[in-house]
């Protein structure tokens, strides 16, 4: 290749005029040729790198993404892991109902079955959202319902938990349905 544009170089003809010798041109020709050599094996290297370097990147978030699937699929496996002994539970608080007709029994098995779960969801940093009489804040809360308060201070406040929302580690996992309190100024 080098032969070649050596060739192309060679092909150009630059006359020289009175106040330039004919040596001086050759040496500027010879001295441009050797930069123009330079030029392309820097540019050689630096496209050679930069061909490496996006493999690199993408053999990189391949392992990445490969990682993160595995770390999603262990924590998946942690939470069941959390809830089977619930399901076991379950499982034998049904047997005894099937066996003996006994309520008291039936009862206490349910009550341990969600002493279990809060448990389970405690260790995994889940908490309940079950607090009436505060501000309505639509990140952790969900209107379903205004309902007409006859005092001023309750306008805005979340005065009935229909179903229980949860957060984990400061995220809102399900929003609790409430009923919040609307201040009419006493207009009905």
């Amino acid at each position: 290749m080098n032969d070649e544009a050596d060739k192309k170089e060679d092909d150009v003809i630059l006359e020289p005029d009175e106040e330039n010798a004919d040596g001086a041109i050759q040496d500027k020709l010879k001295s441009l040729r050797e930069k123009l050599r330079a030029c392309e094996k820097e540019k050689t290297e630096y496209l050679t790198g930069w061909q490496r370097a996006r493999a690199d990147f993408i053999n990189f978030k391949k392992e990445e993404d490969d990682r993160l699937a595995r770390a999603v699929q262990n924590a998946r496996a942690q939470v069941v892991l959390r809830i089977l002994p619930t399901l076991d539970s379950l499982d034998r608080a049904l047997s005894i109902v099937v066996k003996e007709s006994n309520q008291s029994a039936l009862q206490t098995g349910v009550e341990n079955i969600r002493a279990q779960l809060i448990k389970a969801l405690t260790e995994l940093e889940v908490s309940e959202i079950s607090e009436t009489g505060v501000l309505f804040n639509p990140e952790i809360h969900q209107a379903m319902e205004a309902v007409s308060v006859e005092r001023a201070k309750d306008d805005g406040k979340v005065l009935e938990i229909l179903e229980k929302g949860y957060i984990m580690s400061r995220t809102t996992v399900r929003p609790a349905r409430v009923r919040v309190g609307k201040w009419t100024d006493g207009q009905k």
